[in-house]
């Protein structure tokens, strides 16, 4: 899985496994990247969580996920 994030303010993106076990993390602002290889089946979570308080912006978020 590739994931990418485009973002004028910073903010952290969590990848839990399954079991609610983290196995990634990316924090800051700009152009933002993480590439994981997942070694369990099943369905994988992401936790995008703001770092300040902002009225409104936007972020662009591209996930990819080959086999």
């Amino acid at each position: 899985m590739e994931l990418r994030v485009s973002t004028p303010k910073p903010l952290s993106v969590q990848l839990l496994d399954p079991n609610g076990r983290e196995v990634g993390r990316i924090s800051g602002s700009g152009e933002l990247g993480l590439t994981f290889q997942a070694s369990l089946r099943g369905t994988h979570y992401l936790c995008i969580s703001i770092l300040q308080s902002f009225p409104s912006f936007t972020y662009i978020l591209d996930i990819s996920i080959r086999r």
